[in-house]
């Protein structure tokens, strides 16, 4: 199954791991809006709208059809997202997992674009230097 994730599935997102081996396709976007309800939060896509309105952005997997049930249960499919038939602007469809509920008191992603960064370890304090003696005698 050809699948568009735009948030947590994306890689380097923290739900990535669940797409198992599924094939990179390539980046596309279809027409939606993006959503989340915080700045940083999960995000909702919603595929309503008319043509040329707001894009959603993400990429493309070919996604074994084993990996679908897990990727259902992640998504509450089909009752808080579902699985929906979009039309890719690169051309050809995909499946991807659209927001059942309201979007009233959430927050619009400008751009469409869920923010991804890869998780970096936290930075560990450096300890303070001690003055070390000098090798060569100031006497």
């Amino acid at each position: 199954m050809r699948l568009l994730v735009y948030g947590t599935l994306r890689k380097n997102g923290w739900n990535h791991h669940r797409l198992g081996p599924s094939q990179f396709i390539g980046e596309d976007s279809f027409t939606g809006s993006l959503w989340w309800n915080h700045a940083g939060g999960i995000p909702f896509a919603k595929a309503e709208g008319p043509e040329g309105s707001d894009v959603v952005h993400g990429e493309v997997f070919e996604v074994p059809s084993t990996f679908i049930p897990g990727l259902d249960a992640l998504e509450g499919h089909p009752h808080w997202y579902k699985r929906t038939a979009v039309k890719l602007h690169g051309g050809g469809m995909a499946i991807a997992y659209i927001y059942q509920g309201s979007v009233e008191g959430m927050l619009k992603v400008p751009d469409g674009r869920y923010p991804i960064e890869k998780p970096q370890a936290p930075k560990a304090a450096k300890p303070p230097t001690e003055a070390r003696p000098s090798s060569a005698s100031s006497t």
